[in-house]
């Protein structure tokens, strides 16, 4: 196990986000609608996935990386994702669940659809028609389209909880781990830095060559210009122009709004034991927390009894939990939680977890703020919408009178409305506009001469026609000279930096101490003091290369095979000591760790589904969309 966290934590986090990322926008688009045999992106088991539903999964999925990446999505980590393939892939694994789960005789009901709905695009439940709407507009939906595509998703997941819920993790698992995380090393470590060979610079061969070779590196982006009109939210909202029975309506139908639920506040003790534990351990964790429970009736301080006893995390806490709703616990907590009055104490009760004695501190009984308390908000609150409202329904009459216009610039015009230019913009939107990614995302594939759909931006409406575009070129030499040269000179440098480590490496691993070669050459060494797998090394900061090389380091073997290159410099470092986790602490981090494999073990038990659905399915892939390695 250890072998392979070593082996793949450089990559848990992509893995992570691919993952997450994955779940909540590839799905957008998911849908079969009849055809033709040449739209086809993959058919499984003689399920079509269409080619519009690819093509929509892989622009959603490359838009969720690029707001996540920002700056950073650049062609070269676009490649490196795959995300045409990470798109296909998921588009089969979905179609995959839903099968078995349809063969498993799991349905989505109409009732969790208009569930699912309303809690996207409503409040306290009740779908708000208006949002809905805007939504299928935005994003080009038909209602059938996008409520096929949703039912989908939810009966994958449907199978994917009953899936998860039937993974059982070992504790010895979480004492593992804790070691892993835990475990501590010191090392020295001599840095070899580009910046400190300022002697070194890139002759005009060398720029030229550099150039040649990376010219894709200096492409200037397709640009675009648009006419726009805005339509802010603010400015427009009157309290004053909503209703006495406006606002009544409002409080009536949203009653759940202005409800305080009941919550508890109590304190507990945790004899943990393992939710498959045998039945003599079961019994014995039992009667030690009976014990603990007669102890704190008989007059022991519940807290201190809490503070060296309990083995959850509150137990520092003297077991204090806060306030919680009944929805927030275990439903075996929470319904014994609930059942008692002020000041009593539990026999035991069972959870996946372990036994608990629970001590009620307190009750706040539901309360509801009357129609004189809400009143203000409330009025705030629907003016607020009115005026959105208003926004929406002027920019969206605007849309609908450029459609028989000459061009937005004439119906802005006839509407009144300030036409606006915006600059050239590239991938990143035009900056003086809140939202740009939203519209360059929105702009990207027109011409001009075409509209956006109505934007809603984060502070108001916007339309925007194409005015003009420029292709995507690569610059003559002379355009990016300056920037050419920095960049081959600093490679240079770095290459020489390199060079430098390899040599003082290649002669400090052949034997003596790295403080004396360092030295005699004029080179800096640092000693570390202990740091963790996921901490920072003390005096260098985070550097994730670094820890990595360290970790895979020993007594027996102290040295790197090569320098260890970490944002852009190289550095040389050797093991020095080791100590191992602290095994007092671990039950402070048991439940967390727990909680962590447990969500890892679900994840690993839906891949054991799908990987075993894979192997008995047939599925074809439409390999001209994919890249070929």
């Amino acid at each position: 196990m250890l072998s392979v966290m070593r082996k793949h934590a450089a990559s848990w986090f992509i893995k992570i986000l691919l993952g997450s990322i994955v779940l909540v926008f590839v799905f957008w688009g998911v849908g079969s609608f009849g055809s033709r045999r040449l739209d086809r992106a993959a058919v499984v088991n003689g399920e079509i996935i269409t080619r519009p539903d690819y093509d929509r999964a892989r622009k959603n999925l490359e838009d969720a990386f690029r707001d996540y990446y920002k700056d950073k999505f650049d062609p070269k980590l676009m490649e490196s994702l795959n995300l045409p393939r990470e798109a296909m892939e998921r588009l089969v694994e979905q179609a995959l669940l839903c099968q078995k789960a349809r063969e498993m005789g799991l349905v989505v009901t109409q009732e969790e659809l208009r569930r699912a709905i309303a809690t996207q695009m409503g409040r306290d439940g009740q779908l708000d028609r208006r949002v809905y709407e805007r939504f299928l507009a935005n994003n080009r939906w038909r209602a059938e389209e996008y409520e096929a595509y949703l039912e989908k998703s939810l009966l994958a997941e449907k199978l994917k909880s009953f899936i998860q819920s039937e993974a059982k993790l070992p504790e010895s698992e979480a004492r593992l781990f804790y070691d892993f995380l835990h475990k501590q090393i010191s090392i020295a470590y001599a840095a070899f830095e580009p910046g400190a060979y300022t002697g070194v610079t890139a002759t005009e061969k060398e720029v030229e060559d550099h150039y040649k070779a990376r010219q894709e590196d200096y492409r200037i982006e397709p640009l675009v210009q648009a006419d726009y009109v805005f339509v802010p939210f603010e400015g427009t909202a009157d309290p004053a122009a909503v209703s006495e029975d406006e606002v009544k309506e409002y409080y009536n139908a949203n009653a759940a709004e202005f409800q305080q639920e009941k919550t508890v506040e109590a304190s507990h003790i945790l004899v943990r034991l393992a939710p498959d534990a045998p039945a003599d351990k079961v019994e014995e964790a039992r009667k030690k927390a009976q014990e603990l429970a007669d102890k704190a009736r008989a007059g022991e301080d519940f807290a201190e009894l809490a503070n060296k006893n309990s083995e959850g995390p509150s137990a520092e806490r003297g077991g204090f939990l806060g306030a919680f709703k009944k929805s927030q616990m275990v439903p075996a907590f929470s319904e014994k939680a609930f059942s008692m009055a002020a000041g009593e104490i539990s026999d035991p009760v069972r959870t996946d977890f372990g036994f608990h004695v629970i001590k009620v501190q307190k009750i706040n009984e539901a309360v509801t703020r009357t129609f004189e308390e809400a009143g203000p908000e409330i009025r705030q609150k629907l003016a607020a919408e009115a005026s959105r409202g208003r926004a929406y329904d002027r920019i969206n009459k605007l849309f609908d009178d450029s459609l028989s216009s000459a061009s937005l610039a004439d119906a802005a015009v006839a509407a009144k409305a300030e036409l606006k230019t915006t600059e050239f913009f590239g991938a990143r939107g035009p900056a003086a506009i809140p939202g740009s990614q939203k519209v360059a995302d929105a702009t990207r594939e027109l011409k001009p001469g075409d509209y956006t759909d109505v934007l809603e931006l984060p502070t108001g409406y916007g339309l925007f026609q194409v005015k003009e575009q420029k292709a995507s070129r690569l610059p003559e030499l002379a355009e990016v000279r300056d920037k050419v040269a920095k960049d081959a000179t600093y490679e240079k440098r770095k290459a020489a930096a390199k060079e430098s480590a390899s040599a003082f490496l290649a002669e400090v691993s052949a034997g003596g101490k790295i403080e004396d070669l360092a030295a005699k050459k004029g080179i800096s060494v640092k000693r570390t003091e202990f740091f963790e797998r996921g901490g920072q090394i003390p005096g260098l900061g985070f550097s994730p290369d670094v820890i990595q090389a360290a970790f895979d380091l020993s007594a027996a073997d102290p040295w790197p095979k090569e320098p260890v290159e970490s944002a852009g410099s190289y550095f040389v470092i050797q093991w020095l000591s080791q100590k191992d986790a602290d095994p007092a602490k671990f039950s402070e981090e048991k439940e967390e760790i727990l909680t962590r494999l447990a969500e890892r073990k679900k994840e690993e038990a839906v891949k054991g589904w799908l990987d075993a659905l894979r192997g008995k399915a047939v599925i074809e892939m439409n390999q001209d969309l994919l890249p070929q390695s």
